[in-house]
């Protein structure tokens, strides 16, 4: 497993089964966005994800 699937994959264990209840774009700069979190348990985090064709990446 490579670097960046391990940290998806390191991601998507932090977050768990919680889904997002509101979220704002801080930053959107081109395959990049930055955006705040409010998690359905109460908790607020930022999100940071690249999309481009073929590829995607978040922490």
């Amino acid at each position: 497993m490579n670097f960046r699937w391990s940290l998806a994959a390191l991601f998507a264990a932090s977050v768990g089964g919680a889904n997002a209840q509101e979220s704002e774009v801080l930053f959107s700069h081109k395959h990049w966005q930055v955006s705040v979190v409010g998690w359905d348990d109460g908790s607020i985090g930022c999100v940071a994800e690249v999309t481009a064709p073929g590829e995607s990446f978040s922490i």
